[in-house]
């Protein structure tokens, strides 16, 4: 992989307002007009065993899940953006390389 930017705000609300977050999925199937859909993960932070309470936490957790739905089906995944056209700074990358050797 390589570094990109990534929206904070379901990580922001989810531990502001103490909300689960949950990953779902739409797939389409082999007929016109049917789908599967169905969760993938979720996680709360109401529950006495989170761990993941901080934005950079979480909204890795919800990246790490979409790449894996994305990989099951990368035919499927709406590009909407270049998520690399943005890059972090050189400034968040340090950042982001403490709080992983902490």
């Amino acid at each position: 992989g390589k570094p990109a930017s990534t929206h904070k705000a379901v990580s922001l609300f989810s531990l502001g307002n103490d909300a689960p977050t949950m990953v779902s999925y739409a797939r389409r199937l082999d007929q016109p007009l049917k789908y599967e859909v169905g969760p993938m993960a979720i996680v709360d932070p109401a529950d006495p065993n989170f761990e993941l309470r901080s934005v950079p936490l979480l909204a890795q957790w919800y990246t790490d899940r979409l790449e894996e739905l994305i990989r099951q089906a990368p035919d499927q995944y709406w590009w909407l953006h270049r998520r690399w056209k943005g890059r972090p700074t050189a400034r968040a990358l340090r950042r982001s390389t403490q709080r992983q050797a902490a």
